[in-house]
């Protein structure tokens, strides 16, 4: 008579293969997930472009006035992915997916970028250096007024849409890449990653000192 043949795997020849596999899955998870977020971060790259290429047109169609992130509308406010709407083809370019998704705001979302357009604000001491992003109004004795993109001295430094959140009520920057370095579009419509070095880059003049990338005025 034959001998019965021999099926199925011993108890360590499964936990073998259960050990292989966690360590294969250990090494190649990361990969995938940094692969993930490499494309990610084109892509954002990629939307900001276009996205500050509807700025400019904006900025264009009203005779060079740099908007902060709302203006006021006959029935209330309007924020800057309302605005400017008209000119951009596809509001995808709004959501990277980076907090639209798990956002508790989810309900009052509008994109996963920020215009920068606040201040000012800073000293111009080098513990605290002048900063004032493009778009914030000038405050003095005759009124408000906006600025125009004649009065920024460097466009190509200047930084003003960055990786964000923005809500009916409310923008911020926020770093969401792996890299922990926001991606940005700049006033002259260029996009690209910024580094710490560029963040925290300073300039000096008469006044004292200022961050180059958000004294839009300097």
């Amino acid at each position: 008579m034959f001998g019965r043949s021999r099926c199925g795997f011993t108890l360590i020849e499964l936990l073998v293969v259960i050990a292989v596999i966690t360590i294969l899955a250990g090494i190649l998870f990361p990969v995938v997930a940094q692969a993930r977020d490499a494309a990610r971060r084109t892509n954002c790259l990629s939307n900001l472009r276009q996205i500050a290429l509807a700025h400019q047109m904006y900025v264009q169609d009203n005779d060079d006035v740099l908007p902060t992130w709302y203006v006021q509308a006959p029935r209330g406010f309007r924020i800057w992915p309302d605005f400017l709407s008209p000119y951009y083809r596809d509001p995808k370019i709004l959501d990277e997916g980076a907090a639209s998704a798990g956002d508790a705001n989810a309900a009052t979302w509008m994109a996963d970028y920020a215009l920068c357009a606040w201040g000012s604000g800073g000293t111009g001491t080098l513990s605290r250096p002048y900063w004032r992003w493009p778009g914030a109004p000038f405050v003095s004795a005759g009124g408000t007024r906006p600025m125009l993109l004649a009065e920024v001295l460097r466009p190509t430094e200047t930084l003003q849409f960055a990786d964000g959140l923005t809500t009916h009520f409310d923008t911020s920057i926020q770093r969401v890449h792996q890299n922990g370095l926001p991606n940005g579009a700049f006033l002259d419509g260029h996009a690209h990653v910024i580094t710490l070095p560029e963040w925290n880059r300073l300039g000096r003049d008469a006044q004292g000192y200022f961050y180059r990338i958000s004294a839009a005025d300097r």
